[in-house]
């Protein structure tokens, strides 16, 4: 169910806890199956076909719905925007001052995978989860409100949500869609409403779970549009459908602990991608897509040996994935192997046993340190009153600091980026990576790079995030246990102060687990105790108030001035660590308005200054892209932004 409005960043998320099966009849081993099945490694864990669920926003996630749902444009390899003309056009009908509209128009003769016709109605989804206004209106509940909408969405509080005026109108033909805007949207390419099979929601909300005829499917389809119509205009009738079915988009197409059979619910899987989702199961960790028969929204699967089935099997990252891609248990690699994995990988590949692919990632790491209430889920802890909150002034401050000064970034490079990368140093923005024009301009401006000073008992103290030496790291160490021991003065080298445990949040990739042991033994320096475990389904904790600070990286899915918004406002769907300030919301929601290249990365410096000088999270290192995959498959050809390998699946062949 592909229904997001905007394509924002994910998060590299690892759900360890997930498991999946396989359909009947596919073996375990991919050097066994017959050459009609891909079988992927996936160490993160695949749990849902709605990444606009703000607790569902991960790759792999966003990987299968790529696969099973096509829209208006994808990213090629270089990466360049590539209109999707096969499921439809769209363009500018009206650019004035205050009246900038957009016209969408679907293909005629598309049709959804149970062979109901696709055409505009299908896109109005988009606005409900986009528009706080027309949730308001529909008794949907308060986006910004701490009930909430019904449907939990990560398309509110963004540009659209600030800017669209009044609803979509439909054309006579149900075939286009006109959105109207307040202002020019730069990145109008890019944010286009998704298509979803809003039919399946108004069968299930009846209590329906078999495929149903073609009469059935267009009446319930002329259903959605009735309730969304009428939900607005005050009809209780409607607005308690729209509500129930917020609740089935929200729920209802999520597996963080339940296994799926399409045979069984055979309408959660009705998508319009070149492939299906066959089955999930929770307890041998495999995800099965099969190709989609009825598929005519983007390019078709044509190849002479074509990849039939598609197997997400988790294996978890590092040198277990190269173990399973050695010995022929999966087909396609792509993630963080390791100097060791690394090495295993190059060997491989000159016996000729694998092809092995390096290239430039958008996939960056990053830390991020709670200072209140998250986006999503809080776990049971309704309030985070920790030792970041922000709830605790000026304490809660200098401890962020002390953290992030004593953060052993240098010595997380040199262990997991220099053995891929000799060349390559310490990430200095969370807003643009080296490379980009914006990079240079954006890092003289965001307190990165530069000097600051800090007043503890009388004394100034000098201090720079950009540390080049262990000579620098530990002056940053001593500075930061200064900072702690003005709170807490008994607070020492390895001392361990109850009141200074850190509950450390991330997953059990196998880099992250080495990442995690450096960070406990530098923030030890500094007074910190620091915890060093997996947890469980992780990404759907990220929001979690029981956690301190989470490590994870960011995954960007287009090119936008605004990408970073979601994370960063007081409201963004992906601010999971509860920071708040509103003239930073202020600034940023200038990245929603046309600007000029300068101004775009004034104003993103200038932004991430602010966000430096809370001390709320620190870039570490930005991924080197390592795809390895067996010898005779052929058309891999991994990109940048995500779906990073999966975007050219039509060329995959045997």
């Amino acid at each position: 169910m592909k229904s997001t409005m905007f394509r924002r960043g994910l998060s590299l998320a690892a759900a360890s806890a997930l498991a999946f099966t396989g359909i009947a009849g596919i073996s375990s081993s991919a050097s066994a199956v017959t050459k009609t099945t891909l079988i992927i490694g996936d160490g993160l864990g695949w749990s849902s076909l709605n990444t606009a669920n703000p607790n569902e926003n991960s790759t792999i996630n966003a990987d299968v719905a790529y696969l099973t749902g096509q829209g208006f444009w994808y990213y090629d390899n270089k990466p360049s925007l590539i209109p999707n003309t096969a499921f439809g056009t769209y363009g500018i009908v009206k650019d004035k001052p205050k009246d900038f509209e957009v016209k969408y128009t679907v293909k005629k003769g598309q049709v959804w995978s149970d062979g109901t016709p696709i055409d505009a109605v299908d896109m109005l989804l988009s606005h409900v989860i986009s528009s706080s206004k027309y949730s308001i209106a529909a008794g949907l509940g308060d986006p910004s409100s701490e009930a909430g909408s019904k449907f939990f969405s990560g398309g509110y509080g963004g540009g659209y949500d600030l800017h669209v005026v009044g609803n979509p109108v439909l054309s006579a033909d149900h075939m286009s869609l006109t959105l109207k805007f307040d202002q020019f949207m730069p990145n109008w390419k890019v944010e286009t409403p998704g298509a979803s099979p809003v039919h399946t929601l108004e069968l299930m909300k009846d209590g329906k779970t078999a495929l149903q005829s073609a009469s059935a499917n267009l009446a319930a389809k002329a259903k959605f549009l009735s309730d969304y119509t009428n939900a607005i205009k005050g009809n209780a009738t409607a607005k308690a459908r729209m509500a129930a079915i917020g609740d089935i988009w929200t729920n209802d197409y999520n597996f963080d602990e339940s296994s799926y059979d399409r045979t069984a619910k055979p309408l959660i899987a009705v998508g319009n991608g070149a492939y299906s989702l066959q089955s999930f199961n929770y307890g041998t960790q495999t995800v099965t897509l099969v190709l989609n028969p009825k598929f005519n929204s983007g390019h078709k699967v044509t190849a002479a040996k074509p990849v039939r089935t598609i197997v997400f099997k988790y294996v978890a990252d590092g040198t277990a994935s190269v173990q399973a891609l050695q010995n022929g248990d999966i087909n396609l690699y792509q993630g963080a192997p390791g100097a060791a994995g690394y090495s295993t990988l190059q060997t491989l590949k000159t016996g000729k046993q694998i092809g092995l692919l390096g290239g430039v990632s958008s996939t960056y790491e990053h830390v991020d340190l709670r200072t209140g209430d998250g986006s999503g889920d809080s776990g049971g802890t309704e309030t985070y009153n920790g030792l970041f909150s922000d709830s605790r002034g000026q304490k809660g401050k200098d401890l962020r600091l002390a953290f992030l000064l004593a953060y052993p970034r240098k010595q997380i490079v040199d262990t997991q980026l220099k053995p891929f990368n000799p060349k390559g140093g310490i990430l200095n923005s969370n807003f643009s990576l080296p490379g980009s024009s914006r990079y240079a301009a954006i890092t003289k401006l965001n307190g990165l790079t530069t000097n600051h000073s800090v007043t503890i008992g009388g004394t100034k103290y000098t201090y720079n995030f950009n540390v080049t030496s262990e000579f620098q790291q530990v002056q940053n160490e001593n500075i930061a246990l200064k900072l702690v021991k003005k709170w807490y003065p008994n607070a020492g080298v390895n001392v361990d102060t109850p009141a200074l445990h850190v509950n450390y949040l991330r997953s059990s990739r196998q880099m992250r687990v080495e990442n995690n042991a450096l960070v406990v033994a530098h923030e030890a320096k500094a007074g910190f105790t620091v915890s060093n475990f997996t947890t469980s389904g992780w990404s759907a904790k990220l929001s979690y108030n029981e956690y301190d600070a989470n490590e994870f990286a960011w995954v960007p899915s287009s090119i936008t001035a605004n990408g970073s918004n979601a994370n960063y406002l007081s409201d963004g769907p992906n601010n999971h660590t509860g920071w708040y300030d509103e003239a930073l919301d202020t600034l940023l929601h200038k990245l929603d308005s046309k600007q000029s290249e300068a101004d775009i990365a004034k104003i993103s410096g200038t932004a991430e200054g602010m966000i430096t000088g809370h001390a709320w999270t620190l870039p570490i290192f930005q991924w080197v892209q390592v795809t390895a995959f067996s010898t005779g498959v052929y058309g891999i050809k991994p990109g940048p932004l995500s779906p990073t390998y999966a975007w050219n699946y039509w060329e995959w062949h045997f």
